[in-house]
């Protein structure tokens, strides 16, 4: 047996810049933000992170078995057909929660948005990291109008624009 393995430096790539590309937000690497997540492969050097790709299934992940089926054709829709709302690049994948709205968002995108509302609006409609449970959205039009909806009597809940802190 051959004790001799050619293995100096085990720790080579620890270092090195991921450059894998998410295809549908355009952002380099793994996030730690718990709505995006890691990259998953869809093919050779071909990178989507499962909170982007995730939303776009949002009606065919109501049944079982939980499988992303085109997977491909999914990415090129989202790629061609859907603007994010919110910075107008193509890749958006997360719908408007009202179906007859077309509006898309990115994960991140939203995320950030989300996180300038004030918590306790957020709370009320059960939105974390911009999403709704069932990895929708609800867009500043249809945000407003669940507000008017919902309003307890607030002062800050009769406006029409969502309260934002900065």
């Amino acid at each position: 047996m051959d004790n001799k393995i050619e293995n100096k430096y085990p720790f080579e790539n620890l270092y090195r810049i991921d450059t894998r590309l998410c295809q549908l937000c355009q952002t380099y690497a793994d996030h730690f933000s718990s709505n995006i997540s890691r990259l998953i492969s869809t093919g050779i050097n071909q990178w989507v992170h499962i909170g982007c790709i995730l939303p776009a299934y949002t009606k065919a992940l109501d049944q079982s078995p939980y499988i992303l089926r085109h997977i491909h054709e999914t990415i090129k829709r989202c790629q061609t057909r859907y603007k994010c709302e919110l910075c107008l690049k193509m890749g958006a994948s997360v719908p408007c929660y009202e179906t007859d709205c077309n509006a898309r968002f990115h994960c991140h995108c939203i995320q950030i948005y989300y996180s300038k509302i004030d918590r306790s609006l957020q709370e009320k409609f059960n939105i974390v990291n911009g999403l709704l449970p069932n990895l929708t959205t609800l867009c500043s039009k249809h945000c407003k109008k669940k507000m008017k909806n919902n309003s307890d009597g607030d002062d800050h809940h009769q406006t029409d624009e969502p309260v934002i802190n900065e």
